[in-house]
């Protein structure tokens, strides 16, 4: 699955009975559960992104799962927007001949930008309510045999946040070459345990066997590009299909135009005495590398976007904090960008510790979870606070001082230690 801001879409193969499933007696099905909160709750798509309900089916299998011709229970389930909602079973096979391999994703891609923030082409900018999966079909009569022996490559396209599925009943046999014969399933076909409705197919020639698809969306979603693995009898060869619901979105057109959205600015500074550098991440595409590693330090992003960014201290420094629009200490930070962002990431020179003939000047600006260990008689502090641990002061051999963790020293105070010339 994958995350993308708030939004978590998890898709897996699962069965009921591992046992059975090991000597083929039993199948892999594809689910999909979806979160709208980062996982604290498992949903439909809420109201505020447009969700109306939906309706999705769990078919039961009796005793005799290897008949093909044995009673089936379809069972039905309608859930209102932002309602709790059960695993979805997408492929819903019917009996245990065909299991599901190999499940694969995609997320729309990244708003493309011009330099000015507008748009070359309106499905250059992303939505974030669709994305696209495979999966393969597998020979469920080899299993016992060691594994399934993949079959066919199979596709769908999720909208509404994956409230819906585009589905196809598929053409007649007699003529499965003509497009006309194809129709869109709609969500109430979805009811009827006896209709044809399924994912559409990458690939299903009888003498090939499909596996494991890598895929790539377009910002808008729709189209994308899909290559995988192909075996035969005497060959392999890599297969390769792009998809493409251009002309059936509604605005979308094959002409140029600039199309004005909003779009905010994400700006990073690094600053301080030390040095150290700031990666920006979106969607698993470094996009931010501003500092000692790079100078890419503002991007432009689309409404809603999020982008993680992540300070890191050069050697012989260290990262004090973010200061502008996020003051924080946690070098790492998620973005979500609905403004202009600003952010300064402030490195420090790592803490240094002179001894001035009879007594040690600590320079560094705060000291904290470490035992200092000192040759001086007399310490003293400039700057702000000394701070150790628990209060415990112990000599040690050689005339040296060792600060347990809470001991503090005031700024501009000094601490004398008489060393006993006998230790």
């Amino acid at each position: 699955g994958f995350m993308d801001g708030d939004f978590i879409t998890m898709l897996y193969a699962w069965a009921p009975n591992w046992k059975s499933l090991t000597v083929g007696h039993d199948n892999y099905n594809l689910y999909a559960r979806r979160s709208f909160d980062g996982g604290k709750t498992w949903t439909t798509t809420p109201a505020t992104l447009g969700g109306d309900g939906t309706t999705h089916c769990e078919t039961y299998r009796d005793r005799d799962k290897s008949n093909p011709d044995s009673d089936n229970t379809t069972l039905c389930f309608t859930y209102s927007a932002g309602e709790f909602e059960q695993a979805r079973d997408l492929s819903r096979f019917q009996t245990v001949h065909l299991t599901v391999l190999d499940p694969r994703y995609t997320p729309t891609a990244a708003s493309i930008f011009q330099e000015d923030g507008t748009f070359l082409y309106p499905d250059d900018q992303r939505d974030h309510s669709k994305f696209v999966i495979t999966y393969e079909t597998g020979d469920n009569t080899t299993t016992a045999e060691g594994e399934p022996e993949p079959l066919d490559m199979f596709y769908g396209r999720a909208y509404n946040w994956g409230d819906d599925y585009e589905l196809f009943v598929k053409p007649d046999e007699e003529d499965p070459e003509n497009p006309s014969d194809w129709v869109e399933c709609n969500p109430a076909d979805l009811l009827d345990p006896t209709n044809l409705c399924s994912f559409d197919w990458l690939e299903n020639h009888n003498d090939v066997a499909s596996s494991e698809a890598t895929l790539r969306a377009n910002s808008a979603g729709n189209f994308f590009y899909a290559v995988w693995a192909e075996f035969g009898e005497a060959e392999s060869d890599i297969g390769f299909r792009r998809i493409m619901w251009y002309f059936d979105d509604t605005g979308m057109s094959d002409d140029p135009q600039d199309v004005i959205n909003d779009v905010y600015q994400l700006s990073v500074n690094v600053t301080g005495a030390g040095s150290g550098y700031v990666l920006g991440d979106y969607l698993g595409d470094q996009i931010i590398t501003c500092g000692s590693a790079g100078h890419d330090c503002k991007q432009t992003l689309a409404d809603g976007e999020v982008v993680d960014v992540e300070a890191y201290p050069d050697q012989g420094s260290v990262f004090e904090g973010w200061q502008g629009d996020v003051v924080s200490t946690d070098p790492f930070l998620t973005i979500p960008m609905t403004e202009d962002r600003f952010l300064t990431a402030v490195f420090q020179p790592e803490p240094t510790y002179v001894c001035t003939q009879d007594h040690l000047v600590v320079t560094d600006m705060l000291c904290t979870g470490i035992d200092l260990l000192v040759a001086c008689e007399t310490i003293e502090v400039q700057g702000t606070s000394l701070v150790t641990s628990t209060g415990d002061l112990t000599m040690v051999a050689g005339g040296s001082i060792a600060f347990d963790y809470g001991f503090v020293v005031d700024s501009g105070g000094k601490l004398e230690v008489l060393i006993d010339p006998d230790m």
